[in-house]
């Protein structure tokens, strides 16, 4: 190949398309939020996130189906919020750049 020629990088993910329902932007920040948390979270923590982005957590739920978000009970009794298919939700957070690094932290200045 000759010198003057570069090769772009591709982009990881350029060519990716997910796959429906959309949960448009609010929904694609909460799943964004959760993914940094495992993919799990209490409801209690999900709906104050909702809540400030101004979502309906329930509706939410509803909307995406159960193969994609459950809000249930764990064996000790407390309500959860657990995204079932971890491909689809990460997918749409990277599609509308709600992703953070794996290593992404706030820094003091």
């Amino acid at each position: 190949m000759p010198p003057d020629e570069k090769i772009e990088k591709r982009k990881a993910y350029e060519k990716e398309r997910p796959c429906l329902p959309d949960p448009e932007e609010k929904g694609a920040r909460f799943l964004g939020w959760i993914k940094k948390r495992g993919f799990y979270a209490t409801f209690e923590e999900c709906e104050a996130y909702c809540s400030s982005i101004e979502m309906d957590l329930k509706e939410f739920a509803k909307n995406m189906g159960r193969d994609h978000i459950m809000i249930g009970r764990t064996s000790n009794g407390i309500v959860a919020v657990k995204i079932m298919d971890r491909k689809w939700a990460s997918k749409w957070a990277r599609n509308y750049e709600y992703d953070l690094p794996h290593h992404s932290h706030g820094m003091k200045l």
